[in-house]
């Protein structure tokens, strides 16, 4: 109970967060233009050196094995939300290019932005170097088989271009691993650049959600019962049941926790952002991103009762 506890003062925190962005711009504090920039500068500036901050407040005392254990685990993660993309849409009926949408949902969570915060929480810098293993596979799957599925959503026929995949999060990935992979220990001015730089990332990403939610009606997201289904499948069912198997397994506990609540996060804002960027709808997904991030503030507390 003591978890659940802590994280559902976290989840308030970050829905705080979330509701400074929802008001700002039902106010007009910030318009379309102000939404794009600060989007742009959270995914190629702040994102980046979150990465690089969480390298250098990692534990420097996790084994090669927990690494090893991880790898294998993110991994199995990818593999299974390729194929629960795939099933998921099917069970819950979607059609169409639609059924292109929820698989892009399923497999692309909020592996970054929320899970960093929430696992902090439980773990404190613990966790972050395992969530940076999940970042990197996140920004290579979702500049090839996420581009194509965006496409697919439209209709056409995918037309995938590596350099697409060549972008600031993905850069910083690698970095950041090679980083922690030398053992280099990084010092001042560096350092507080990227604590306090790193620091103001999960804010602005809230505040940018907090946006995306204010731009549509609130009619626009009672009006799929589907989209209500698909989130108790993708926030409490699958996690718990993961929870419950991977329970059995001798891994490290901490690698096992994070594999989990990876698995319950909701669905990544950048979906939208492809949506956006390659002209497809993108209704379905903005009802996924913030149906699922707001009930997310009950159900990731609850998986954790299951860890």
């Amino acid at each position: 109970m003591t978890t659940f506890l802590v994280l559902l003062k976290r989840m308030i925190a970050l829905l705080f967060m979330m509701a400074c962005g929802y008001y700002s711009y039902k106010k007009k504090w910030v318009g379309e233009e102000g939404y794009s920039s600060l989007s742009t500068i959270v995914a190629n500036i702040l994102n980046p050196i979150l990465l690089f901050n969480a390298v250098i407040t990692a534990d420097r005392s996790i084994g090669t094995g927990q690494i090893v254990q991880n790898l294998i685990l993110v991994g199995i993660y990818y593999v299974l939300l390729i194929v629960l993309g795939i099933v998921i849409p099917i069970i819950i009926r979607a059609k169409g290019t639609e059924s292109y949408q929820y698989n892009l949902m399923t497999i692309f969570s909020n592996v970054g932005f929320m899970a960093i915060p929430v696992l902090a929480a439980l773990y404190g810098n613990g966790a972050t170097i395992y969530i940076v293993f999940y970042v990197l596979v996140y920004n290579v799957l979702i500049y090839s088989y996420g581009l194509y599925l965006t496409v697919k959503t439209k209709g056409d026929k995918a037309k995938y271009q590596l350099k697409s995949m060549i972008n600031p999060g993905f850069i910083g990935s690698i970095l950041a691993i090679l980083l922690y992979a030398s053992g280099v220990e990084v010092g001042d001015p560096f350092t507080t650049i990227c604590g306090y730089m790193g620091d103001a990332t999960i804010p602005m990403s809230m505040f940018i959600t907090g946006i995306s939610i204010a731009k549509f009606p609130v009619r626009e997201y009672l009006a799929s019962v589907r989209v209500y289904i698909y989130s108790v499948i993708k926030l409490l069912i699958i996690p718990i049941a993961a929870a419950l198997i991977i329970k059995g397994f001798p891994l490290d506990e901490m690698v096992k926790n994070v594999f989990v609540m990876e698995i319950a996060m909701p669905v990544g804002a950048l979906v939208l952002a492809l949506n956006r960027n390659y002209g497809a709808n993108e209704i379905v997904t903005s009802r996924g991103i913030v149906i699922t991030t707001i009930l997310s503030i009950i159900t990731i507390p609850l998986v954790s009762l299951f860890l």
